[in-house]
């Protein structure tokens, strides 16, 4: 389903991902909250630093919308810093399977650009079988 049949539910035009009805952005937004924690500061003043409305911070953190590549590789990178090593690659190679997944089921053709499909299909040939 993508993300203009999302926003057009029924409990007053709000969207399942705002709601929170999303497992895929749910689950995204649980490990971006656990590599924000490790900045040890408040969501304020995370998204001042990044010129971001806190409330956006917030729903990206709280898996109620879905956090753009952008938003994610500056926390990676933020977080690699701020502890002075690298994530990783493991770590990084999961946020990327985990933001793909929600993206295939939030906007579909989002993935169809050739970066992405090779991105994914890069992704999928990596997991375990």
């Amino acid at each position: 389903m993508t993300e203009v049949a999302r926003t057009q539910g029924a409990q007053g035009g709000a969207s399942g991902i705002e709601r929170g009805e999303v497992p895929e952005v749910a689950a995204l937004g649980t490990v971006l909250t656990g590599l924000f924690t490790r900045l040890g500061i408040p969501q304020s003043q995370y998204a001042h630093r990044v010129h971001l409305d806190k409330s956006a911070v917030s729903r990206y953190l709280s898996g109620r919308r879905l956090a753009p590549q952008e938003f994610i590789d500056r926390l990676v990178r933020e977080v690699e810093e701020h502890v002075g090593a690298p994530l990783q690659l493991e770590a990084k190679e999961a946020i990327r399977g985990q933001r793909l997944e929600a993206l295939r089921v939030c906007n579909p053709a989002e993935l169809s650009s050739p970066t992405l499909k090779r991105a994914a299909r890069d992704w999928r040939r990596s997991r375990p079988q």
